[in-house]
């Protein structure tokens, strides 16, 4: 969760819809009462492949877009060790920023299960997502960094 410059309160999870989770993201007033004026409602989820999905950090941006990253389910196998990297930036009004990434989200696989956990908003724009990677309970720390249009930043590690 995080509180925006305007006190509004933002904050990520999952929602579990037809058997599947997904990304979900609410933005409440500073008194508490959803923000309408986000997502008609207040709330907003999203789908990344067909499988569960479940975010674990939300960070606003300068510009007040919100990016909210966690772990997406490859919906190819549907093997518990074959989770990436997910992360979407959505607009103010709660709508997916499809300048991110072409559709407002993407997914890094490392191979296994990968589970993103932290992030961070670079000055330059610049995300760095943190989590584990490799088979589930056995995973070793993992950094991505994209650029600001949803991009791996081909600059940072290997």
């Amino acid at each position: 969760m995080t509180v925006q410059p305007d006190g509004k309160i933002v904050a990520a999870g999952y929602v579990r819809l037809s058997h599947q989770n997904d990304f979900a993201v609410a933005r409440y007033n500073p008194d508490g009462t959803l923000d309408r004026s986000f997502s008609a409602d207040g709330r907003v989820h999203s789908d990344f492949d067909g499988k569960d999905d479940v975010a674990r950090a939300v960070a606003i941006q300068s510009d007040g877009r919100i990016v909210v990253a966690g772990t997406a389910t490859d919906v190819v196998d549907f093997l518990p060790d074959d989770e990436d990297f997910g992360v979407e930036r959505l607009n103010p009004d709660g709508a997916l920023d499809t300048s991110f990434s072409g559709n407002g989200k993407t997914s890094i696989g490392f191979g296994g299960a990968d589970r993103a956990n932290a992030m961070v908003l670079q000055p330059d724009g610049k995300i760095v997502v943190a989590g584990t990677k490799g088979a589930i309970g056995t995973g070793d720390i993992a950094l991505i960094r994209l650029n600001p249009d949803g991009t791996p930043d081909t600059s940072f590690g290997n």
